[in-house]
């Protein structure tokens, strides 16, 4: 799941997938959901609740779930938009993460395994 596109994002994983799913309700209108499997939609379905949390800051900008596993694309900071237009250098201003931070990614990507696996199960029951 990939929010605001901007095409510019050499690194999402969405492109690899070839079916295009229906983003749950309630995230930014500008969002590309891709899957591989049929079952893609229900598991996305599924887990809906979790990205929802997961996507409500404007930092989160894409979440791939795979086989390897969970991963998340977050905003640490933004660059300096001036110097970036006049001289294409980046400079990153307070660009550290704190722990509470970084605990609370942890645990948005805890909840997603967990919905993940409860899907699972609730599949093969």
């Amino acid at each position: 799941m990939l929010v605001r596109p901007s095409g510019t994002e050499f690194y999402s994983l969405t492109n690899e997938h070839s079916r295009v799913l229906e983003p749950p309700p309630a995230l930014a209108p500008e969002t590309i959901v891709r899957g591989d499997r049929p079952a893609s939609q229900q598991m996305l379905d599924a887990v809906a609740p979790a990205l929802r949390r997961m996507f409500a800051g404007p930092r989160m900008k894409e979440v791939a779930v795979t086989g390897r596993g969970l991963r998340l694309i977050w905003q640490t900071a933004e660059g300096q938009r001036g110097e970036h237009l006049l001289f294409r250098q980046c400079r990153f201003e307070n660009a550290g993460v704190g722990t509470e931070v970084l605990a609370a990614l942890l645990a948005d990507l805890d909840d997603l395994s967990v919905a993940i696996n409860e899907a699972r199960e609730a599949r093969a029951a």
